[in-house]
């Protein structure tokens, strides 16, 4: 870490969904969330505090830079985003819209303990795999096993996730 910034990265700029950002920095938190977050929201308070100075807040739409674009998709969170990146194929990095390579895939409308939107998040989870399937893009997610890339073939009403080779 950085001594002067405790920041691992200090010079590094980072891009926060504004909607992501004005839920976790709500000073009005312990009124405004249920009990059970306000230990993480403390947390994300403290770690996104941190970076205030550093921070690029983001919308739906918006390109990082050039071929890397914001793509709504809460539910999660109320502000969560995944990335969309151009490209021959093309690929979405998911985030946690979608957090398992079989369950979510092959059951996109069950609810997610962890969500903290359900209904929102099937949505949205139900819209990018159809997306990814339709379009045959890429996908890729933060908590899936190796190789953690692959295809939505859709099933029915579900998918199953294909992994690139």
């Amino acid at each position: 870490m950085a001594p002067s910034t405790g920041l691992t990265f200090p010079n590094a700029t980072y891009f926060v969904s504004a909607a992501e950002w004005q839920f976790w920095m709500d000073p009005n938190y312990r009124t405004t969330m249920p009990d059970a977050l306000h230990e993480f929201a403390r947390g994300s308070r403290r770690d996104l505090s941190a970076l205030k100075d550093r921070v690029t807040l983001v919308k739906p739409g918006d390109d990082i830079v050039t071929g890397i674009r914001v793509l709504d998709t809460p539910g999660h969170t109320p502000g969560h985003i995944s990335l969309i990146l151009a490209g021959d194929t093309g690929l979405i990095i998911t985030g946690d819209a979608v957090t398992n390579p079989i369950v979510s895939f092959e059951n996109p409308g069950w609810k997610f303990g962890f969500d903290m939107q359900h209904d929102v998040a099937i949505k949205n989870r139900k819209a990018l795999l159809d997306r990814a399937a339709t379009d045959r893009i890429k996908l890729l997610g933060f908590h899936w096993t190796d190789p953690g890339v692959g295809y939505a073939e859709r099933r029915g009403n579900a998918y199953r996730f294909v992994p690139a080779t």
